[in-house]
């Protein structure tokens, strides 16, 4: 796909999702995707499935899905992390704008084509905010919960950050912040996203946010633990890393 400067031309997007274990979830939700962006003009998309670890039938939906549909693509690599499957998809992404989702698609998803157009027309990072005034946020409770602490957190850390829902699962990023940032992205899991929109906001980029409903009933506790430690340590990194800078100008 080519990069689109020209304002009478399309805008590039791949939309990637990455998977593991969502042979429950994988096909209806690239078919929702299928159907909000088949009526997007402006746009010239593809979805790209990144599955990384799966084990179940995954591997077999995606590519019976790459299959059937000519603008949906699909890879699948042995180790888990969603950061190292967004770093691959992002890397040899060749579109103006690289947009990624949770397979759940619990942010409002009708937001995709808004939130594409802003990070390409502002050359930045957009991204959703669920916890605007005025969003309908119908999630557990903890889930809730911890995502207000985390945003504390990243302010307390990085009290200069405009950015309010960072741990929000749906992100369009502009590509020449790719180019900049990707290498230096170090985590291969849940933070990864939270570290690039970081670096790019570190930078001056700027960073869109749009406010979004969502919802999102899952009751489990398996995801919430590991992502804490994991988003914990990697926000602690970055925050000495960015001291350590300070301390030698």
């Amino acid at each position: 796909m080519q990069d689109s400067r020209a304002e009478d031309q399309k805008i590039t997007v791949d939309v990637v999702i990455p998977v593991c274990n969502e042979e429950n979830l994988l096909e209806q939700s690239v078919n929702k995707l299928i159907q909000i962006l088949s009526g997007e003009k402006e746009l010239d998309w593809r979805i790209l499935i990144a599955s990384n670890g799966s084990t179940d039938m995954t591997k077999k939906i995606g590519e019976g899905l790459a299959k059937t549909c000519p603008r949906v693509s699909f890879f699948h690599i042995s180790k888990r992390g969603r950061g190292r499957a967004l770093r691959k998809a992002f890397g040899e992404s060749k579109a103006s704008v690289c947009f990624y989702t949770d397979v759940d698609l619990a942010v409002d998803i009708n937001t995709l084509p808004t939130l594409t157009k802003e990070a390409f027309r502002r050359q930045g990072v957009a991204m959703p905010n669920r916890l605007g005034a005025g969003t309908k946020n119908k999630r557990p409770y903890h889930r809730i919960l911890f995502s207000r602490l985390y945003n504390v957190f990243i302010r307390i850390l990085f009290p200069k950050t405009v950015i309010r829902d960072a741990q929000v699962g749906m992100k369009a990023v502009y590509r020449g912040i790719i180019e900049e940032f990707l290498k230096k992205t170090e985590n291969n899991g849940f933070f990864f996203d939270t570290e690039l929109l970081l670096m790019a906001e570190k930078a001056g980029r700027p960073i869109v946010q749009i406010p979004a409903d969502c919802y999102d009933m899952r009751r489990g506790n398996a995801r919430i633990v590991p992502y804490v430690l994991e988003a914990s340590f990697g926000l602690m990194k970055m925050r000495i890393n960015l001291f350590r800078c300070l301390s030698k100008k």
